[in-house]
């Protein structure tokens, strides 16, 4: 259970949910509170919840992913979704998001002129699939002036308590504050934090087993005493 709930940090709430994509249930489980919880803890923060969830076929998305090779742009015209919807689907449903032939479908100037209009990078990686670091990457590489930002304040103490006390990883904790998993590790070292063994002995099957019986990603995580990037991680192997 979170230290309390009414300290549900907001920034925390709008990366699962709005930037990740997660379920209320899966938000929820995740924490360790009532989906009314989280709801309520929304609406004081003003978050808009999204409408109903797209209906896509699992089946069909695999398929022209993983045997057409189709690019998750493609994709995303396809189901008139956003891309940043197809690429969470396909980490729910346990597909790699980084196919060897998604390299084709990176259109460079089209993420110049994006970035060029004013969006930042981490918007133009959510979109495209890719990570903000290849955003980064490609800009440069292109010649673009990548634009100055203030080193954001980050509230060391709420990462160690997430860290120590609610068990989360460092991966997750970097998508709560939009940081790499080692920057946090960093920090977090640098605080005086011993952190955990990177290997854990996770039975594979049964979270398999229980993805396939349509158990959430959090709700496994709780059950086996994990971090939900440890069962996504799994889950990608097959």
């Amino acid at each position: 259970m979170y230290r309390s709930v009414r300290n549900i940090p907001k920034q925390l709430l709008e990366n699962l949910y709005v930037k990740e994509g997660w379920t209320l249930r899966d938000v929820a489980d995740y924490i360790g509170c009532s989906v009314d919880t989280v709801v309520r803890r929304m609406d004081d923060y003003n978050i808009p919840r999204r409408t109903k969830r797209k209906d896509i076929s699992r089946a069909t998305l695999v398929s022209l992913y993983e045997d057409n090779h189709a690019s998750i742009d493609t994709l995303a015209h396809r189901f008139n979704v956003s891309a940043a919807t197809i690429s969470n689907r396909l980490h729910e449903y346990g597909v790699l998001c980084t196919h060897p032939h998604s390299i084709h479908s990176i259109n460079p100037e089209r993420i110049k002129k994006s970035y060029e209009s004013g969006n930042s990078t981490s918007y133009i990686a959510n979109m495209t699939g890719l990570t903000r670091w290849k955003v980064l990457h490609i800009l440069r590489h292109m010649g673009v002036s990548i634009r100055g930002g203030r080193r954001k304040v980050l509230p060391i103490e709420e990462m160690n308590y997430l860290y120590t006390y609610h068990g989360m990883s460092t991966k997750d904790i970097g998508v709560a504050y939009q940081l790499q998993a080692n920057t946090v590790a960093l920090y977090l070292r640098e605080s005086g934090v011993s952190l955990r063994g990177k290997r854990l002995e996770i039975d594979e099957n049964e979270i398999r087993r229980l993805r396939m019986e349509g158990v959430s990603i959090a709700a496994i995580a709780q059950r086996l005493e994990c971090s939900t990037s440890v069962v996504r991680n799994r889950l990608k192997r097959h």
